[in-house]
């Protein structure tokens, strides 16, 4: 059997291999890969808690934004309406935000509860 080329506006997209000649090209790597993309996958739906944020809130805290901001801000929330929540300023939060002033143990709690959000979420995503 011969390969085929399958075109799209004149340019080559796919390219069509016998199944044996696909598998035999294989390589070890790739298996690896495939093993350790499903175990994640696998990992991740025994432990899916059912929430979903928006792409642009993922964007944003792999761009090192503050997270409490990012998730403030994704609950429609204000500075102001947040820190009555809370019992605190509308200052302090930006203090926050603005990574002026860190959170105490308490506030964090505090905080994450109003958001609807494990501990954890507040704090920054580690860059590479």
């Amino acid at each position: 059997m011969s390969h085929q080329i399958i075109y799209q506006d004149d340019k080559p997209v796919f390219v069509v291999v016998p199944y044996d000649e696909w598998i035999a090209n294989r390589t070890g790597a790739e298996d690896a890969d495939d093993a350790e993309d499903l175990a994640a996958l696998h990992d991740a739906l025994q432990n899916d808690d059912g929430r979903r944020y928006p792409i642009d809130v993922i964007k944003r805290l792999s761009a090192s934004e503050n997270p409490l901001k990012v998730y403030r801000e994704h609950a429609s929330m204000t500075q102001e309406e947040l820190a009555a929540l809370v019992g605190v300023t509308k200052t302090y939060i930006g203090q926050i935000e603005r990574g002026e002033r860190s959170m105490s143990d308490r506030l964090r709690g505090k905080l994450a509860a109003t958001l609807n959000l494990d501990i954890s979420d507040l704090t920054p995503w580690p860059q590479d």
